[in-house]
């Protein structure tokens, strides 16, 4: 018979045995049900339940289903006090007992509901749970040399004893290993060897665990796991083991390739063809045996440029098939330095006695480490003024080193560094004076301040000085945007002049983020040569805030249909905004603002970043279905509004409809957000076909603890698919609630993790069925509506 068509006769013959006590008036049913497991989760078949009251000395058997069981009583029988001792076995080892204390709650809410229980044996036991190998290196990997890792596993539901693992090659032991203890679900892996053995051959690995049957175990048959490992056939395998590229003539650039070519493999290879890249050599190599070797040394060869790579390849026409083709090349690097020198920096150490230090770079850009031999020279004007010898090497990378100190005799020194090695020299020239006897004219302390800030007009005050030591003849300073040229005075060394100037108009607008930039530049036509010309130059500007309101969001805060407004003001323009800033909002189209508030000050953005600050205006009533909301923002130069329509309408009820196989019982939490206004006291349960599911308990709330009703099961007979919400709620429109359903025998689910449905949009959180499987995607298919009866 199918097992669907028996789960549904159980469930009804369930039912039915469940209604004919309360034909006789029983006053308070009791149910004991759950679910019996093994401690690995699986369910436990071959099922006896037995249910004593320890202090009347009744025995009850309860029913079973596959790894279900339930019994229902009264309160004739069972009291408040009352222990209750329930026993569950498969009838072999396996078998558990617990005792529960009833109280008053027990009684009055009719039973011990998922009394869910766990098989245990107290017994270990120990399985192999996964064999692998691996070759020791390369070079016995072509003896077949091998290791053996295994993985024991303890699966039973007690500590295990120490153990010893025994490893058998073709049903021959060939080692022991020993097991430490392993508690429950624990493992270790092992390691044994090395073995050996010859090509063309498979040979079967076979691990025991528990070798002595020291362990008592819950199954003494599935210690063993085996394997088959396969040899590959008797193959040549050649491959460079020793190289080196060496200079025979250094100066002339010429040079030898020495190499090693090892038959490492375990079959004989016949002639083949070693190659010596760049140089395209090719060196004939003779047979060899398994592990024969030929050393040779060719060349010389020329070596064009600064660095070359030597690729050294065994077999280079394939002619010997091998164990391994990948292996037979390996490189080497022969080189010679190239060095080239720069001079980083030029620094006073005394600019008034002209004492100053020069900073070179070495970089080497060949193919080779330079060497000791390594000098660098100076020139000053033409003369030798320093040698130095380097006792460091210069890799391929750049390095700085310091020279200390040169006099300067005059006004300027012209600098040669130069860098000799054993094969070149390279040289680099530079000016290096002294700026005693020159101006230099810089922006200090500049500001631009308003005139008059309604009509946009504004002054610049700026300092021009001398920081340099020689006198400046009389320039021009530029004022950028107004394009102001301002004269300036001869200025001598130290000597500063300040001035201010203005009023200019200034134009703001979206376009330039109502910012102005002003630049300001000394010596603009530079009429006056300077030590330095980067720096006559100095930014400041002016601007005014531009501020935006949005209406962030409008949500209820009670069930009077009572609301806040969240608002947003961005300020996107040139400057800070100030605390005479307000905001205002407006219901329905009147006048006078409904409510008013002062906005914190904003600071200047940056470029095309606006900064804000948010508020929250209410709370308002509603006095019909929905009120047009203005709200604006004030600000010294300007206003700003934005509107928007807040409102509901009333509906009957919420409705997921029927769901689908397969449907289990469980808790389900999750979140609804209801189209529309509705008033709940009832929720009703679909039920799988033949079965009596149901909701046994429900709680609807909202975050804010403005709506929290609750419903329990009255259980069977009767109504048993609608469930009491108490007290009655009303779900606002767009608002977001959470609910908490646990279901008792087979309801129908939505398969699901979010859905539209009649009456708005539901959200699974997390559904834990019976069994303590946990999911994402299941959602209760329930309707949720007001019963006036």
């Amino acid at each position: 018979m199918n097992k669907r068509i028996i789960s549904a006769l159980l469930v009804v013959a369930m039912c039915i045995g469940s209604i004919a006590p309360v034909a006789v008036a029983q006053e308070t049913p009791f149910v004991i049900n759950g679910y019996v497991f093994y401690a690995n989760s699986e369910p436990v078949s071959d099922l006896s339940v037995t249910i004593t009251n320890q202090d009347t000395n009744e025995i009850f058997t309860a029913g079973t289903y596959e790894n279900y069981y339930r019994m229902q009583n009264d309160s004739e029988h069972v009291r408040a006090g009352d222990r209750i001792r329930i026993n569950a076995t498969d009838g072999t080892i396996f078998n558990n007992t617990v005792v529960h204390t009833l109280t008053a709650e027990d009684i009055e809410a009719g039973g011990l509901f998922m009394q869910n229980l766990t098989l245990m044996s107290y017994m270990p036991d120990l399985v192999i749970a996964e064999i692998s190998d691996e070759w020791v290196d390369e070079e016995n990997a072509k003896k077949y040399k091998y290791i053996i890792n295994y993985t024991i596993k303890n699966i039973g539901d007690a500590t295990s004893s120490e153990s010893i693992t025994s490893i058998k090659i073709d049903g021959t032991e060939v080692t022991t290993d020993t097991v430490p203890e392993l508690a429950s679900g624990e493992n270790c892996t092992k390691t044994v060897g090395p073995f050996s053995c010859l090509c063309d051959q498979t040979v079967n690995i076979a691990v025991c665990a528990d070798r002595d049957n020291a362990v008592e175990e819950i199954n003494e048959t599935n210690n063993c796991l085996e394997r088959e490992k396969v040899f590959g056939p008797c193959m040549p395998d050649l491959k460079i083991t020793n190289h080196s590229v060496e200079w025979v003539d250094r100066l002339n650039k010429t040079f030898n390739v020495t190499y090693t070519v090892k038959n490492i493999g375990n079959g004989s290879a016949s002639t083949s063809t070693t190659n010596i890249s760049v140089v395209n050599y090719y060196d004939p190599v003779p047979e060899l045996t398994p592990g024969e070797n030929y050393t040779s040394t060719v060349g010389p060869f020329l070596l064009t440029g600064n660095k070359a790579t030597i690729t050294i390849c065994a077999d280079c026409y394939d002619a010997v098939t091998e164990s391994d083709e990948d292996n037979n090349c390996c490189s080497d690097v022969i080189g010679i330095p190239q060095l080239t020198i720069s001079i980083y920096s030029m620094d006073w150490v005394d600019e008034q006695n002209k004492v100053y230090n020069i900073t070179y770079e070495v970089h080497n850009s060949g193919g080779a480490a330079s060497t000791n031999l390594t000098k660098v020279y100076v020139y000053i004007d033409g003369n030798l003024s320093m040698e130095t010898d380097h006792p460091k090497t210069f890799q391929t990378m750049s390095t700085y080193v310091l020279l200390e100190p040169f006099t300067m005799t005059g006004t300027s020194d012209t600098i040669s560094v130069c860098v000799e090695w054993e094969d070149g020299k390279n040289c680099v020239e530079e000016v290096f004076g002294s700026d005693n006897q020159m101006p230099d004219l810089v922006i200090e302390n500049q500001s631009v301040l308003w005139v008059d800030r309604l009509n946009k007009t504004f002054n610049v005050t700026y300092t021009v000085k001398n920081t340099g030591n020689g006198s400046a003849n009389s320039s021009t300073t530029n004022i950028s945007v107004v394009n102001y040229d301002d004269p300036v005075p001869a200025l001598s060394s130290g000597e500063s002049y300040t001035t201010t100037v203005g009023p200019f108009d200034a134009t703001f607008d979206e376009s330039n983020y109502y910012y102005v930039a002003i630049n300001i530049c000394a010596n603009y036509y530079n009429t006056v040569t300077e030590s330095d010309e980067t720096n006559n130059c100095a930014s400041d500007g002016i601007g005014i805030p531009y501020l935006n309101i949005s209406i962030e969001s409008v949500d209820w805060v009670e069930l009077n249909k009572t609301y806040n407004i969240s608002y947003k003001v961005l300020n996107s323009g040139g400057a800070a905004s100030t605390n005479v800033t307000r905001a205002y909002v407006y219901i329905d189209g009147n006048t006078n603002a409904s409510a008013t508030e002062k906005v914190g000050i904003m600071p200047k953005p940056p470029i095309d970043t606006p900064t804000s600050v948010t508020g929250l205006f209410g709370p308002f009533t509603m006095t019909g279905t929905s009120d047009t909301i203005s709200v604006c923002v004030e600000w010294e130069d300007g206003k700003n509004c934005v509107e928007d329509v807040f409102g509901y309408t009333a509906t009957s009820g919420f409705d997921t409809g029927t769901g689908t196989y397969p449907g289990i019982s469980g808790t389900h939490n999750g979140t609804l957000i209801p189209a529309e206004d509705i008033e709940v006291n009832r929720l009703y349960t679909y039920a799988c076909t033949g079965t009596g599911g149901h909701t046994e308990y429900v709680r609807i709330w909202d975050a804010n603890g403005n709506v929290d009703g609750q419903g329990n099961w009255s259980g069977y007979p009767g109504d048993y698919h609608n469930v009491t919400i108490s007290p009655a709620i009303t779900l606002l429109q767009g608002h977001t609630y959470n609910y908490t359903i646990e279901t008792g025998s087979y309801p129908q689910i939505v398969h699901a993790k979010s859905k539209s449905v009649t009456g708005g949009n539901i959200t699974c959180t997390e559904f834990t069925d019976v069994n303590g499987k946990r999911y994402t995607n299941w959602i209760p298919a329930i309707r949720l509506f007001y019963d006036g009866g």
